[in-house]
């Protein structure tokens, strides 16, 4: 019997970490740092039967993904406007594909800009923009009203392409 192998890959932000205060959007931007460069770790996502990373994040009177205020980086630099649990040709969050998110209209839960607390999050498993090299948030100037924090998993590759 063959047994298949999982690859999982540490970065520098992976626990629980607030955004810090600012207004534009994108202002906040954390880049991700991992054990190996993004070349080397595209070329693992190549190889590799099926990869995915998870992605969070909590909100509160925020304006994220279909706003235009929040994103993500791919590996090789470009724009992703989902967020886990959705794909590029959807867009938006997991809530926005099962039409599940707290305001009919949305596509995440965050873009609600309301005074509650929210969450959007699932994996990211398009192994063409993986790994994430940075995530971008804005509107969380009028803190301690507006506040969100991010988490990112690490990368997890399974198997082999044949």
């Amino acid at each position: 019997m063959h047994k298949k192998g999982i690859t999982v890959i540490g970065h520098n932000s992976e626990r629980r970490m607030p955004v810090s205060p600012c207004e534009e959007a994108g202002c906040y931007k954390r880049e991700l740092v991992y054990s190996a460069n993004l070349l080397q770790l595209n070329a693992l996502t190549k190889v590799s039967q099926s990869c995915e990373q998870f992605v969070r994040l909590d909100c509160r009177h925020l304006r994220f993904i279909q706003s235009g205020w929040g994103w993500w980086v791919s590996w090789d630099g470009r724009k992703m406007d989902y967020w886990g649990g959705s794909n590029p040709s959807i867009g938006g969050c997991a809530c926005g594909r099962t039409g599940t998110c707290s305001s009919p209209e949305k596509l995440c839960n965050c873009d609600s800009n309301d005074n509650v607390w929210r969450t959007d999050d699932g994996f990211l498993r398009d192994k063409t923009t993986l790994p994430i090299q940075a995530v971008h948030f804005g509107d969380t100037n009028d803190f301690p009203l507006e506040m969100a924090y991010h988490t990112i998993g690490k990368l997890r590759c399974r198997g082999q392409v044949k």
